[in-house]
């Protein structure tokens, strides 16, 4: 038995023995596995990052603490950086970290070929992307150089997807990965501020992490940005079949962080605040690529600058149910709501928008091959506001629009489809304007409906070129149907009313100088080819105007524009007239059928008489038309009123509106017109007031080629004149007279007042109108008293104003003498004139005259003494020098003057000569002015002592008045002597 057992147990050793050392190598490699993966590797954690950083000396990671527990593989990483001295003078930089990292493996799935994590915890991790002043990025600089591009040169497309359906992913599951209290910042070092934005407090929480098919990851995550606002996402993802679906929220985004990039890119755009919220599901498949459906995505209070001149606001914009499919290019927008947006825009004095927003121009890009899909289904814009301010006028003028309502509709890439827009606004303080319409961008046609209702025009009286007109109240109307081509600025046609209701327009005193009460065009009618505008019917009710003569006679309405405006409107006047000599038509053409004026009323005053003149025109109503510019036709003219409120007046006729010069043919009537109330004229200008009287006139014009024909007819009743009034304009002329002359037996004067001239030469002058008129040929009457007394003249007899007498002379010349005598007998019938005789005489005419008269009495005296004996014979005897005697006298008168020292020595020619001699001898005479003098009274006493002597006429009857010495020559040189006529005892 001993035996037995003993050989047994020998038998027994080696298996013993050889398991004892199995156990010793399997444990001695188990230890050696925990030291090195416990101990070793934790130890010399660093060396080995160190190592693999080995060809990057700027880049180093510190580690804390590693501990692996080499039983459960459980890892644990505390406080570890990656940090980056990109030269030894300057300061490290931490590009990335975190303080903890735990994860473990499970190590029996090992066996079948899966790695599987139960969890991942990665606890407060710092990221730094940070991108250099020259673009680069600072994770680049870790990326190791590789020559895989190189190699993918060399492969073919084949190749490369045969590569890539051959590469299968590791199996791999991640029950959970928890990222918790996370940090990225973003720095870019190009930007000049604001280049760090930092995403903190990131929480990252993935479930069911799996390479397999058919599994799906779970994704949820939380973020903060330091500028303000939350972003979350959740969702899921298939890792295998590269699918995932995930949606993505965020909630008050301060926009304020793009900033730095708008400053950067060179804008002058400033966003002051706003927030962005989005709620949107990204979808990711393989074949169809990106897909985005937003529930909505919103910006709310948002203001954004330039300067001063150009700011924007918005309360809140939101677009709803957005769907992107980026593989095929399309983008669809259901809705697109706006709500309160403001826009504050400022026009420079050239007329361009100041300050407006600008960016710098993208580089050119090669153009796509497929065109993007687009749509807007939708746009709805309320309660918005449009500040404008115009700097073109001085002072600024603002201008404030409030937007109701305004909608686009069927906005789209594809043009053939219409694009439909209403717009429902209020010009501020007043006036609604309403517009709908739809164009078609391909085919540029457009048609609209414009309403506008009780439009403020005051806001115009900026803009009116007249700088001393404003307007005080108006308000316009109108329903305008608008059709055109955007890409035919030719084809746009507009129809429809218009009205323009209680406008009222006023100097700078604010006194009114035009209104009405309404202006309504009917049946309008404008178009761009032929550039033409017609209308039916323009209704005048109540038109009002105010026309003043100021102190300085000067018509109000003309002195509305300033000099500078008058100039330049002069300009444009001869600018105008240099085109229309040149034979160029108006290229503009209006048609109006008829314009119809109810109870309109004119009120003329004129401050620039002594006593000032007011009257009134009232009633005023009728019409004219049709007024035409390409087809010249008479249009007809019919209005009647009242003045001062109980003298009719009326206008009949026709003319051509744009050519009265051409042809017109007018009757106007004038009825128990009160000459009392034109007593400021009266006294003004003829020095008298008027005590009664009235007028009746009627006047008939007619026109043909600048040609004026005009039949007038006075009749004034019972003029009496009133007191005389100290006017220094009043007309120097024996008014008096004149009456005299024109009155009948009953009191009336009737005058027939035919005229012709040329009105290519008119005389234009503002002054009292009819009484002007009337005044005027009074006027005529008295200057030329003879001719109201034609009718009792023979026929050629009424020209004996003056009588003409040769110089030298006051002798009447024999063609004088009958006419004279038919004077005395028109006197005769008018017993209570007086003949008055201006003397006359001119010094030069009449000088030479008498001198040559002296000269001959000389030469007589001269040849007397020269011949005793023919001087004794005559005795006081007259007689003429025959031509030898004449030659004989001047010779010896000039040797005697030349011995007097009289006269200087002349050439023998001059004194062979007897004209010439005669010539130097006659300068030599003086003729004193008393001599002169003298012959004007002569003359005119040798007319009375002819008319008293001869016809006899009655002293009393004829006056001499002032001689005249100073007269200038006639023509036929002969020294005329002027009659005339006054009231006797009037002076």
């Amino acid at each position: 038995m001993v035996m037995v057992e003993n050989t047994e147990q020998k038998k027994d050793r080696p298996f013993f023995r050889r398991g004892r050392r199995w156990l010793l190598i399997v444990g001695g490699i188990y230890a050696g596995y925990a030291a090195t993966v416990g101990l070793v590797i934790p130890y010399f954690a660093s060396d080995i990052f160190d190592w693999m950083l080995a060809d990057k000396p700027d880049y180093q990671i510190k580690l804390n603490k590693l501990a692996i527990n080499p039983f459960t593989l459980q890892v644990s990483a505390h406080d570890m950086t990656l940090e980056y001295q990109p030269n030894p003078q300057a300061k490290s930089i931490k590009q990335a970290g975190f303080n903890t990292l735990d994860f473990n493996v499970d190590v029996w799935p090992l066996i079948t070929g899966q790695v599987r994590l139960p969890s991942i915890s990665l606890q407060q991790p710092y990221v730094l992307v940070d991108i250099d002043t020259s673009g680069q990025l600072n994770w680049m600089k870790l990326a190791p150089e590789s020559t895989s591009s190189q190699e993918d040169k060399h492969l073919t497309s084949d190749k490369k997807e045969s590569v890539k359906n051959t590469t299968a992913l590791p199996n791999v599951l991640i029950d959970k990965i928890a990222i918790t209290e996370g940090k990225v910042i973003y720095r870019d070092q190009r930007l000049k501020q604001g280049k760090d934005v930092t995403v903190d407090d990131i929480n990252l929480s993935l479930h069911n992490v799996s390479t397999q098919i058919g599994q799906s990851t779970a994704l949820s995550l939380t973020s903060t940005l330091d500028t303000g606002g939350v972003v979350t996402a959740s969702g899921n993802a298939n890792i295998a079949e590269q699918q995932a679906k995930l949606q993505v929220q965020g909630q008050e985004i301060n926009l304020g962080f793009i900033q730095p990039w708008l400053s950067s890119l060179g804008s002058n755009l400033k966003i002051n605040k706003g927030k962005l919220m989005w709620d949107a599901g990204l979808t990711w498949h393989p074949k169809s690529g990106l897909t985005a459906k937003a529930k909505k995505i919103a910006v709310q209070d948002i203001a954004v600058t330039t300067t001063a001149a150009w700011t924007a606001s918005l309360t809140d914009a939101m677009v709803k149910d957005l769907e992107l499919v980026l593989s095929k290019q399309r983008l669809l927008i259901p809705s697109i709501q706006v709500s309160g947006p403001e826009l504050r825009l400022t026009l420079g004095q050239d007329g361009q928008p100041k300050d407006l927003p600008f960016f710098p121009a993208a580089p050119d890009e090669p153009a796509e091959t497929t065109p993007w899909q687009w749509q807007v289904a939708d746009i709805q814009v309320s309660k918005g506001n449009l500040h404008l301010q115009n700097q073109q006028i001085t002072p600024a003028v603002d201008h404030q629009v409030r937007l109701a309502n305004a909608s686009v509709k069927g906005a789209s890439s594809d043009i053939n489809k219409p694009i439909t827009i209403s717009v429902s606004s209020q010009l501020m303080p007043s006036g609604d304007v309403s517009a709908k319409g739809e164009f078609n961008l391909k085919s540029g046609a457009t048609h609209w409906q414009l309403n506008v209702a009780k439009l403020g025009l005051a806001v115009a009286s900026p803009y009116i070129k007249v700088r001393r007109l404003k307007v005080n109240s108006g308000q316009l109307g109108s329903e305008l149907r608008i059709i055109g081509n955007l890409q035919q600025p030719d084809a746009w046609k507009v129809q429809g009313t218009l009205v323009v209701s209680d406008l009222q327009l006023a100097n700078l005193k604010n006194q009114r100088l035009l209104s009405w009460q309404s202006l309504q065009g009917d049946q309008l009618n404008f178009s761009m080819q032929p550039l033409a505008l017609t209308i039916n019917e323009l209704a005048l009710t109540k038109p009002f105007i105010d026309m003043q003569i100021n102190r300085q006679r000067k018509l109000n309405l003309l002195q509305l524009a300033s000099e500078d405006e008058q100039q330049t409107t002069a300009g444009e006047k001869k600018a105008s007239g240099e085109k229309k000599n040149t034979g160029s038509k108006s290229e503009f053409a209006f048609s109006l059928q008829r314009l119809a004026i109810t109870n309109g009323k004119m009120h003329f005053s004129d401050e620039s008489l002594v006593r000032k003149f007011a009257s009134d025109v009232e009633k005023l109503s009728g019409y004219i038309g049709p007024i035409d510019t390409q087809q010249p036709k008479l249009a007809k003219i019919d209005l009647s009123g009242q003045v001062e409120k109980q003298s009719p007046v009326s206008i009949s006729g026709e003319f051509l509106p744009l050519n009265f010069h051409q042809q017109a043919n007018l009757k106007m009537h004038f009825e128990r017109l009160p000459l009392r109330s034109l007593t400021p004229y009266s006294g003004q200008f003829v020095g008298y007031a008027i005590k009664s009287g009235s007028l009746q006139a009627d006047l008939h014009y007619q026109v043909k080629d600048n040609q004026l024909v005009a039949d007038n007819r006075f009749v004034i009743r019972q003029l009496t004149l009133g007191e005389k009034v100290n006017s220094p304009e009043a007309v120097d002329v024996p008014l008096k007279l004149g009456i005299a002359l024109l009155k009948d037996s009953r009191g009336n004067i009737d005058l027939d007042l035919p005229v012709k001239g040329n009105l290519s030469q008119p005389d234009i002058s503002y002054g009292g109108l009819i009484l002007k008129a009337l005044f005027s040929n009074i006027t005529k009457v008295v200057t030329s008293p003879f001719t109201a007394l034609a009718g009792l003249l023979p026929e050629g007899s009424e020209d004996i104003q003056q009588l003409d007498f040769k110089p030298g002379s006051y002798e009447i010349a024999p063609a004088f003498q009958d006419r004279l005598h038919q004077l005395v007998k028109a006197l005769q019938e008018r017993p209570k004139l007086q003949l008055t005789i201006t003397g006359q005489a001119n010094e030069l005419l009449d000088s030479k005259a008498i001198a040559f008269q002296l000269l001959e009495q000389q030469l007589q005296q001269t040849y007397l003494k020269q011949n005793p004996k023919l001087a004794e014979t005559l005795g006081k005897e007259a007689f003429e020098l025959t031509t030898l005697q004449r030659q004989e006298a001047l010779i010896g008168l000039y040797e005697t003057w030349l011995e007097q020292g009289r006269i200087k020595s002349l050439a023998k020619q001059v004194t062979q000569d007897a004209q010439q001699l005669a010539a130097q001898l006659v300068v030599k005479i003086p003729v004193p002015p008393i001599t002169i003098r003298s012959l004007a009274e002569r003359r005119a006493q040798a007319i009375a002592d002819f008319l008293i002597d001869q016809y006899g006429l009655a002293k009393e009857r004829v006056a001499l008045l002032e001689v005249n010495t100073l007269m200038k020559l006639d023509k036929d040189n002969t020294i005329p002597t002027l009659l005339g006529l006054q009231v006797i005892g009037e002076k």
